[in-house]
C-alpha cells in the first residue's frame, strides 16, 4: 500500500501525500476498522503482481509498472473510502481487479484469462450447481476454450506424469501436451506384471492407441495425478531391551530398591545426627557388638558403560556383561530453610556421616558389605550394599566411629564380549 500512496492525487510542496491523516494508519493496525479489507486488497495486489510476471513479460516495462500502480492505488482509495474527482470511484475490490485486467486486455488481446478474477455470469438466473461453477472459475478457458501449458503444470500435471481417472480408478501416462491447448495425448498404463512373462492380453492392452483427454477435464477433477508410493519398511532393528539408557534406568531401579529393602531393616533411627560444633553420628541406645546396622543408601547411584573411568568419588558395586553399577555419598548437609514445614525433606542417610579413622582404639564399627542377587531381563547381578556393623559395644549416646578403608583402584573390567549379529 505505500507504494500505492505515492502516487496519490495530491501532493505537498514536498512532494509528499496529504490524502491520509493519521487515524488512516491507525485503521490498519490489528484491530483497526480497515485491517481485513486492507488484507484483501493487499491479496489482489499480490495476485496481480504475480500475474503480469508470469503472462505480461510481452509488455513494456513501463507499461506494467503503470497497471499494476493503478490498480494498488485504486485499492489504497477504496479501502480508506476516499473519493476524488480526478479519480473513477469503484464499489469493490472485484471491480477494481476486472478493469485492471481489462487494461491488461487492450494492452496485449492475447492475454489468458486471469484465474483469480470470477467470471462473469451471462444469465441472471442462479447457477444450479455452485460447486460446478466454482471449478470454471479455476479452470480459467480463454474465450477460444484454451488452456494454457502453464496451468496444467501448476495443478501437478506434466510429461509422463501417470493420472488416474478419480472414480473409475483407471491409470494413464500423459504423453504430449498438444499443439491446439484443449486436450493431451495419454496412454493406458498396464500394470507391472510379477513374473517376466507378460499375458498375451496385456501385451496387447499395452499396444492400445493412445487417446486424447480433455484438458478441462484434467482441472475439474476428472482426473488427478497419480504417483505409486511403495511401502518401506525397516528390518534391522535391535531389541529394545539393548538399549542402554533403558536398560539402565531399569536396572538402576531394581539396585536402588534392593539397597531401600536393606535400609528398611537397619538401626537409621537408632542413631542422631550432629550437626555443630562438628559432624558426627551418635548412637541414642546402648548397642551390643553386631546389633547396629547402618546402610549406604544414596541418590547418588547410576549406571555407566563398564569402560568409563568414574573416578575415586564413586564406588563399583556391581558389574554387568556391558555396564557397572557405581553409587557415592549422598549430601547430608542441611539446606536453608529445610526446618520450614512447607520445604521438601533433605535426603540424608547417616551412614555417609559417620567418623572415619585408622585409629584401632577409638573405633567401633567395620565396613561389611552385603552382596544381594538381583534380577533384570532373565539375567542375575550381583550387587555388594554398602552396610557397616558395630563391632564393639557402643553406650548409650555414643559416637558411632567406623575404621577407614585403604584406598584402593578400581579393579581393571575385562572388555565387554561382541555380540553375535542374528
Amino acid at each position: 500500500m505505500v507504494k500505492a500512496m505515492l502516487n496519490s492525487p495530491t501532493c505537498d510542496a514536498n512532494g509528499y501525500s496529504n490524502l491520509f491523516c493519521p487515524s488512516d494508519f491507525a485503521s490498519l493496525k490489528s484491530t483497526g476498522n480497515n485491517k481485513e479489507a486492507a488484507t484483501t486488497a493487499n491479496g489482489w495486489m499480490v495476485a496481480a503482481e504475480q500475474f503480469l510476471a508470469a503472462y505480461c513479460n510481452k509488455l513494456d516495462p513501463v507499461v506494467r509498472s503503470k497497471l499494476q500502480n493503478t490498480l494498488e492505488v485504486r485499492a489504497v482509495m477504496l479501502v480508506q473510502g476516499k473519493k476524488t474527482d480526478t479519480r473513477k470511484n469503484f464499489a469493490t475490490i472485484e471491480e477494481i481487479a476486472r478493469e485492471f485486467y481489462e487494461d491488461c486486455k487492450r494492452e496485449d488481446p492475447t492475454m489468458p484469462v486471469w484465474n483469480r478474477l470470477p467470471q462473469a455470469s451471462t444469465s441472471k438466473e442462479p447457477a444450479a450447481n455452485t460447486g460446478a461453477a466454482k471449478g470454471l472459475r479455476e479452470i480459467g478457458l480463454s474465450v477460444d476454450g484454451l488452456i494454457d501449458d502453464s496451468l496444467l503444470l501448476e495443478k501437478g500435471f506434466k510429461k509422463d506424469q501417470t493420472i488416474k481417472h478419480a472414480k473409475t480408478g483407471e491409470l494413464y501416462t500423459i504423453t504430449a501436451f498438444d499443439a491446439n491447448k484443449k486436450t493431451v495425448t495419454c496412454t493406458p498404463k498396464v500394470a507391472e506384471e510379477k513374473s517376466q512373462k507378460v499375458s498375451a492380453k496385456a501385451a496387447q492392452a499395452k499396444k492400445v492407441a493412445a487417446i486424447p483427454i480433455n484438458r478441462a477435464d484434467l482441472l475439474q477433477g476428472v482426473w488427478v495425478p497419480h504417483k505409486i508410493i511403495k511401502p518401506k519398511f525397516l528390518t534391522d532393528i535391535t531389541s529394545p531391551t539393548d538399549n542402554f539408557e533403558y536398560k539402565a534406568n531399569v536396572v538402576a531401579g531394581i539396585v536402588k530398591n534392593a539397597i531401600t529393602l536393606e535400609f528398611m531393616k537397619s538401626s537409621e533411627a537408632d542413631c542422631v545426627l550432629q550437626t555443630s560444633p562438628d559432624v558426627k553420628v551418635i548412637c541414642t541406645k546402648a548397642k551390643k557388638t553386631g546389633s547396629l546396622k547402618l546402610v549406604g543408601i544414596s541418590n547418588c547411584l547410576t549406571i555407566c558403560a563398564i569402560a568409563k573411568d568414574v573416578g575415586p568419588s564413586w564406588k563399583v558395586i556391581g558389574q554387568g556383561d556391558d555396564f557397572k553399577v557405581v553409587i557415592k555419598s549422598c549430601s547430608n548437609s542441611v539446606p536453608a530453610g529445610a526446618v520450614s514445614s512447607l520445604a521438601p525433606r533433605p535426603f540424608i542417610a547417616k551412614f555417609w556421616s559417620v567418623r572415619e579413622t585408622f585409629d584401632q582404639a577409638v573405633v567401633n564399627c567395620e565396613y561389611k558389605p552385603k552382596v544381594i542377587e538381583v534380577s533384570y531381563f532373565g539375567k542375575k547381578l550381583n550387587i555388594e550394599v554398602p552396610i557397616m556393623v558395630n563391632s564393639a559395644p557402643i553406650p548409650d549416646e555414643g559416637e558411632v566411629i567406623v575404621l577407614k578403608e585403604t584406598p584402593t583402584k578400581e579393579p581393571a573390567m575385562p572388555p565387554a564380549a561382541k555380540r553375535r549379529r542374528s
